[in-house]
């Protein structure tokens, strides 16, 4: 199924894709977009004629554009993308607040930074972004926010996969679809989710996951503790991800 032929009606537009929209809603706002042999949008600007004379160029970001385009709120008309009927009814169902772009009190970037600041070599070794696997494909390209692991041999090799959330809308849709954090569990001895002070709550975690929030001051508390799990042995697809991470890390 590509981009665009499945229309999800009770989704609701995060505040970024509701801007956008807003934008959009002129009949003079339109947007392009670059994608990949994958048909995955990597690179998307808007062209807009607003009030101020002349026109004016602006950048948007891939994964707003790929989630307009997912939820078929805009749609291609002559090598240009404009609002959709359905992009009108979501755009008619908000309000004033929804526009209202939410700010977190830290990047996914510095959660990324405390958390290998808590696993450094050589006990642990460390990587953010990782892939499940090599090559192309679904299941090779999805990643894990940051995965560490234990080289002692009396700690086992503990393996701990951290989600990273800094919006709360992030948090729920990822709560909406338990398969997406499975490879991650398969690879791991504990599940974290990661995030700000009182964005998620330890009583919404799943039976399966653990909770560590983030102090404005940096500081990490474990809200609730990940539970013990075993870890499926690695397929070679996920040993092959890890030697090339490690192989640049050597190069460096």
């Amino acid at each position: 199924m590509g981009w665009g032929e499945w229309l999800d009606m009770s989704a609701k537009p995060t505040p970024p894709q509701a801007i956008l929209l807003r934008e959009l809603s002129a009949g003079n706002a339109y947007a392009h977009a670059d994608f990949d042999r994958r048909n995955k949008c990597r690179h998307a600007w808007g062209c807009y004629l607003a009030s101020t004379p002349g026109q004016q160029f602006k950048e948007i970001t891939a994964a707003t554009f790929g989630a307009l385009l997912k939820h078929g709120w805009i749609e291609k008309v002559d090598r240009k993308y404009v609002l959709s009927q359905a992009g009108r009814e979501a755009l008619a169902m908000l309000g004033g607040s929804d526009f209202d772009p939410e700010r977190p009190s830290f990047t996914a970037g510095e959660i990324v930074e405390i958390l290998r600041s808590r696993h450094t070599a050589p006990e642990w070794v460390f990587f953010d972004e990782l892939r499940y696997g090599t090559g192309f494909g679904k299941d090779s390209e999805q990643r894990i926010d940051a995965w560490a692991m234990h080289t002692w041999p009396s700690k086992g090799y503990l393996k701990i996969a951290f989600e990273i959330k800094v919006y709360r809308s992030d948090f729920l849709k990822e709560l909406a679809d338990p398969y997406k954090r499975k490879p991650a569990l398969n690879v791991s001895n504990r599940f974290y989710f990661v995030g700000p002070r009182g964005l998620m709550t330890k009583y919404e975690m799943p039976e399966e996951c653990g909770l560590m929030e983030i102090s404005p001051d940096g500081t990490v508390k474990i809200a609730k503790e990940a539970p013990d799990r075993k870890a499926e042995a690695p397929s070679w697809r996920f040993l092959a991800s890890l030697a090339r991470r490690m192989q640049g890390y050597i190069e460096k």
